[in-house]
């Protein structure tokens, strides 16, 4: 039976997608989030929000953001609920860059992000002049983790996931399988055995996972 190593500890129904196909399925999380101490301002224009960490770390501040632009559908989801306008969505930083620049070269924006944030977004937006404030709401820290077993698929949704599993692991046989192009990144400088989703969710990454093992299995 293959089995496939999850870095992300899954919801009830995220696992049952995976234990229906049959496949086995290990799960941990292979960083650790932690929101930081930080003076938030009351009501801001423009808010950027690049990961759901970012997002849960100003849940209860009661931060009134008029327009706000974000990467991924899960993050746009969690902004929604918690009744935010969501004005611009991509599936990548570097798309959602894009189309500020082109919509809103003039406007004025707050960066909500973790300190191991990407540098691509605000390099793009530095570069067309557009003003960006960066807050650090939260902070990733590696949970570094050695397997005595091997997997025949390991699902990644960070950058910072893909160095914490490689970080105690060898390369094998296996899969990774990404959630976007910077995950991919991370995992190029370990394997040349990846596969993106679809779209930036975790349960695209269960469906890549399950149709790649597929093929095989």
């Amino acid at each position: 039976m293959a089995s496939i190593l999850s870095t992300k500890i899954l919801t009830r129904s995220q696992r049952e997608l995976v234990l229906n196909t049959g496949f086995g399925l290990v799960e941990y999380n292979a960083i650790n989030i932690s929101f930081t101490k930080v003076s938030l301002p009351k009501r801001i224009e423009n808010g950027i929000f690049t990961s759901q960490n970012a997002v849960a770390a100003i849940k209860d501040k009661n931060i009134e953001i008029e327009r706000v632009f974000c990467v991924g559908q899960n993050t746009r989801k969690a902004l929604e609920n918690l009744g935010y306008n969501v004005m611009l969505h991509a599936e990548h930083s570097r798309a959602l860059g894009q189309k500020i620049t082109i919509q809103y070269p003039e406007a004025t924006f707050t960066f909500f992000c973790g300190n191991k944030r990407r540098d691509a977004l605000p390099e793009l937006l530095h570069k067309h002049n557009i003003n960006l404030t960066e807050i650090e709401v939260y902070k990733t820290s590696l949970n570094i983790k050695e397997f005595q077993r091997t997997f025949n698929a390991i699902m990644c949704f960070s950058p910072s996931g893909v160095q914490s599993y490689f970080g105690a692991n060898k390369p094998q046989k296996e899969t990774i399988v990404c959630i976007g192009n910077t995950t991919a990144t991370a995992a190029k400088l370990y394997t040349d055995q990846i596969a993106i989703a679809n779209t930036t969710s975790i349960e695209s990454v269960i469906a890549k996972t399950v149709k790649v093992l597929n093929k095989t299995f």
